[in-house]
């Protein structure tokens, strides 16, 4: 199973900078994965018993915040882009972000290519805020667009660890009724699959997401653009 540790750094609103180690033993799929598929039979059955359908809508709420998250930060950085006269960078983006509207999580190859197109642009943007002169009227209004997806996008964002976390734990914790009911819990196969996918791609997203916003907020403080919007939800960058 792949590994990754990579080193996070959330906005301030959780209080200061945060380790983010994503393993996807560590979040216990390896496990729940077992249990469902019946591939490891020597697991000792212990913990609570869970609720599959519960589980199973617990799951689905989770992937529909995840592409929330995706969409808005997506459709921020497309305008950023924009108002900074990356054209083709920003239609890119807006296709990328067209594809987590409907609030279903895709392949696992669209999200790893969706991060590494999220990280490129947080690179642009930083460069191509820091060298920006003075914007045009149609500019400022593109940037001040951009706010309340920056808002949605990382407010929600913020929360994912957490939530993925406490919910691969409440799928653990009830790993006795997932193998005395395999064939409800077979519901569970494919979701797993899809948490997988975020949790692994999950803290590089929040590195680009956050450094994106800080460098959007950074420069509209500096030309008096309003972001109340983001401080209101998140405090100061």
């Amino acid at each position: 199973m792949k590994k990754t540790l990579i080193q996070t750094s959330l906005l301030t609103v959780l209080g200061a900078a945060v380790m983010l180690p994503v393993n996807v033993q560590a979040f216990g799929l390896d496990s729940i994965t077992s249990k469902v598929t019946g591939s490891d039979s020597g697991v000792q059955e212990s913990g609570a018993t869970v609720d599959v359908d519960t589980l199973v809508n617990q799951q689905k709420d989770l992937m529909g915040r995840f592409s929330a998250s995706m969409n808005n930060m997506l459709l921020a950085q497309a305008k950023t882009l924009e108002a900074t006269g990356y054209k083709d960078e920003a239609d890119r983006a807006t296709a990328a972000a067209q594809s987590y509207s409907s609030g279903n999580v895709i392949s696992d190859d669209a999200v790893k290519r969706d991060t590494e197109l999220t990280s490129k642009n947080q690179a642009l943007i930083e460069s191509s805020l820091a060298n920006s002169g003075d914007l045009s009227a149609e500019a400022r209004s593109t940037l001040l667009s951009a706010v309340p997806h920056y808002a949605v996008g990382m407010y929600e964002g913020t929360k994912l660890p957490d939530a993925f976390k406490d919910w691969t734990d409440l799928a653990q914790g009830g790993v006795s009724s997932l193998s005395s009911n395999p064939m409800k819990a077979r519901k569970l196969t494919g979701g797993l699959s899809e948490v997988t996918d975020v949790v692994v791609n999950l803290p590089a997203l929040l590195s680009a997401w956050t450094g994106t916003s800080r460098s959007f907020m950074a420069y509209a403080r500096n030309n008096q653009i309003d972001v109340s919007d983001i401080q209101d939800k998140l405090g100061d960058l």
